[in-house]
C-alpha cells in the first residue's frame, strides 16, 4: 500500500459507537431476540453520526473494523454519504470477542506496515 498509512478503528474513532441493548450475551438469546438484536444493530448502523467531518484529509488511510462483512454495504455506502473516503476497509469474519479483534486488528496493522492507529478501546 506504500509507507504512512494511517490505520483507523471505525465506530468510537470515524463514528460514534453504535448504542443497541446488549444486556443479553448472544448465547443466550432465543431466536425472536437474536433476529431484534440483528435488525437493531443493522438499523443503529445506518443512522449514526460522524465523529470528525474530514479526520484524515487527504492522507491515505485505511479502516480496520470489527464489524462483519455482512455490514459491507451499509458501511461503505454511511462513508461516501459521509465523504469519507479510506483505501479500503478491513472487516472481521471471527467471532467477535475481544481476543479475535486483538488478532484480527494487529495482523491487518503488521502486515500492512501501518505506524499509526487510531483505537477507542484502550484494551486493544
Amino acid at each position: 500500500m506504500g509507507q504512512n498509512i494511517i490505520g483507523t478503528d471505525f465506530d468510537g474513532v470515524i463514528c460514534e459507537n453504535i448504542h443497541i441493548d446488549k444486556s443479553k450475551k448472544w448465547g443466550y438469546m432465543n431466536g425472536y431476540e437474536r433476529q431484534k438484536y440483528r435488525y437493531d444493530y443493522m438499523l443503529a448502523i445506518k443512522s449514526i453520526k460522524p465523529l470528525h467531518s474530514n479526520f484524515f484529509g487527504n492522507k491515505d488511510f485505511v479502516i480496520i473494523t470489527a464489524r462483519n462483512s455482512n455490514t459491507k454495504d451499509i458501511t461503505e455506502k454511511w462513508c461516501i454519504e459521509h465523504n469519507i473516503f479510506p483505501k479500503s476497509i478491513y472487516f472481521m469474519e471471527l467471532t467477535k470477542t475481544r481476543e479475535h479483534m486483538i488478532q484480527h486488528k494487529s495482523k491487518i496493522i503488521t502486515d500492512l506496515q501501518i505506524t499509526t492507529y487510531y483505537e477507542d478501546d484502550v484494551k486493544i
